[in-house]
């Protein structure tokens, strides 16, 4: 009896819809120097000068939290191939011109563009999280993960979120939370210079934020094959967690060409550990993790026809 892991050709894809408690964005009034946090709003501003132009001048930060608790595919059955965070941008306005991109007055040229953060603020939106996502903020997980918006089109924003969901589900975060900002305060202009994105408490409407998955399970199949003998074996590596070394035992009965390769969740090959031709008996290897990260890693045995894999977990 050989058991055969295998990938499916077909992905399947599942929507996590934003939480709506958690969406919505913090106001810092700069002439009362006072903050005030929005929550469940329609839309999410981020920028400066939006309300009661031209006599007061506003900051605004906008942020997203998704639970991905209980959502995310098992790893051990599934590969998750992405993670795409989608929000709808309605409005941009430039210095108090709609459809223009915002555009601070003196302000250096690389602060003109909506930043992404990666954070984490609790259960609730505070005022105390005005600076989650600069760096050395307690709550910033990864500052400026990438620039989510640097047009005035308006429609679906998209950004590739894998690395960071798969991230916060294997290290026990509740939310998944990201925050849109400028790098700025406010240019003092009293101009108006704002990105509106979409928003909704309405868990059935089509333009709320939304995290997109698609994974490929991995089947199991047992089989039988009178022409390869059941003595090829790949054994459980050991210890298992491990950090920073593993071994790893097989056993073959014939002359045969061995591989044995190490792959991350994703389905990516990490590393080759052995690719030749061995005679029969019992052998092991071990893997040094080097700079690999910490996570779940999958172990490969090919030898002829018998192909199997196994599970380990690194601890970093």
């Amino acid at each position: 009896m050989i058991s055969i892991s295998a990938y499916c050709g077909q992905n399947i894809q599942d929507t996590i819809l934003s939480t709506p408690e958690l969406d919505g964005h913090i106001m810092y009034d700069y002439d009362d120097n006072t903050w005030e946090t929005v929550n469940n709003e329609y839309n999410i501003f981020v920028g400066d000068n939006y309300l009661d132009w031209p006599s007061n001048t506003y900051t605004y930060r906008g942020y997203l939290s998704f639970n991905i608790n209980g959502i995310l595919p098992d790893s051990d059955n599934y590969s998750i191939n992405s993670i795409i965070l989608n929000v709808y941008m309605s409005i941009a306005v430039g210095n108090g011109e709609i459809d223009s991109f915002p555009q601070f007055y003196d302000i250096p040229s690389d602060s003109n563009l909506c930043l992404l953060d990666h954070i984490d603020y609790g259960t609730e939106l505070s005022i105390d999280d005005w600076g989650a996502g600069d760096l050395g903020n307690t709550n910033t997980i990864h500052s400026n993960i990438g620039i989510f918006v640097n047009s005035s089109e308006s429609g679906w924003k998209s950004f590739d979120i894998t690395q960071y969901a798969i991230e916060d589900y294997y290290s026990g975060n509740e939310n998944t939370q990201y925050r849109l900002r400028f790098n700025i305060g406010y240019d003092d202009d009293h101009y108006q210079d704002v990105l509106s994105f979409f928003s909704s408490d309405d868990p059935i409407n089509e333009m709320r934020p939304y995290i997109h998955i698609t994974y490929t399970p991995i089947t199991s199949t047992v089989i039988k094959n009178p022409t390869i003998p059941n003595e090829f074996n790949l054994y459980q590596n050991y210890p298992n967690p491990f950090n920073p070394t593993t071994t790893i035992k097989y056993n073959i009965l014939t002359r045969k060409k061995v591989t044995i390769a190490i792959y991350d969740i994703l389905g990516n090959k990490v590393t080759t550990l052995i690719s030749k031709i061995q005679g029969p008996g019992g052998y092991e290897i071990k893997w040094d993790i080097n700079d690999n990260t910490g996570g779940i890693y999958f172990y490969q045995f090919i030898v002829g026809n018998v192909i199997q894999t196994r599970k380990m977990i690194v601890l970093k």
